[in-house]
């Protein structure tokens, strides 16, 4: 939606880092609106963040926005993913990040059969390489999933 060295940006690192959940809260709707442009989702998942961080924080922003998402399209939500890799992607360079993030997230196990959703709609707040989306979208694609899109606030560090 926006680069990250932008005032979008702004915000969400102003949410990140200084806990402002309420800032996500809003951009969840903002995001939704750009959800109108694809094609009918069936489901909204959002990117997993590791358990050190999310207890450090107390919440996962791109939950947040994938519940904002979600309540805005009127579709279930669900945090099919976990992080099995806790390492942190900000401190890291882009060709660090260039690599595919394989094996560094998976599916939790009651999911692994039934999951019927073919066309998914997967939140993140910021996109810098991909790599983190790809790794999610692998993981759902060979669970079965058909489609996945993805929809960010920022792109780019």
């Amino acid at each position: 939606m926006g680069p990250y060295r932008s005032p979008m940006g702004s915000l969400v690192r102003r949410g990140k880092y200084a806990n402002h959940l309420g800032i996500f809260e809003k951009m969840g709707e903002v995001l939704a609106g750009a959800a109108l442009d694809l094609p009918a989702i069936d489901a909204v998942i959002s990117i997993p963040l590791p358990y050190n961080r999310l207890r450090s924080r107390g919440f996962n922003q791109s939950w947040v926005l994938a519940n904002s998402v979600a309540g805005f399209l009127a579709l279930p939500q669900y945090q099919i993913l976990y992080r099995v890799d806790g390492s942190e992607q900000a401190s890291k360079t882009l060709l660090e990040r260039g690599d595919i993030l394989t094996g560094r997230f998976e599916v939790r196990p009651h999911f692994e059969s039934g999951f019927s959703p073919q066309r998914v709609l997967l939140v993140d707040d910021v996109i810098t390489t991909g790599s983190t989306a790809e790794s999610c979208a692998l993981e759902l694609l060979n669970l079965g999933v058909e489609e996945v899109y993805v929809l960010a606030l920022v792109s780019g560090r």
